[in-house]
């Protein structure tokens, strides 16, 4: 879904509103997270912001894997450039 969505010009890194401030970030977050590494890499892929600071509850997709204790996604993320040095 998310692939076609991108291949249909989605903007990959329009606020959601919300919970979540981006599709990054509520990729990183969402319970299931096993099944959403591969989601957030596609992001990644298709040049997803890593280091967006959007609204939400979240202040980027790093806070919101480690808040959710998402370590997979946390590691993905920082070995794609997410800034250790924002708040977590």
């Amino acid at each position: 879904m998310v692939q076609l969505l991108l291949q249909n010009g989605a903007e990959i890194n329009a606020e959601l509103g919300g919970e979540y401030g981006s599709a990054l970030a509520a990729a990183a977050a969402l319970p299931s997270w096993r099944y959403y590494g591969e989601i957030v890499q596609l992001l990644i892929d298709n040049g997803a912001d890593i280091n967006a600071q959007l609204g939400g509850k979240y202040d980027s997709a790093l806070t919101a894997a480690a808040e959710q204790g998402h370590d997979e996604i946390v590691q993905l993320l920082l070995e794609n450039g997410a800034d250790i040095r924002w708040r977590l």
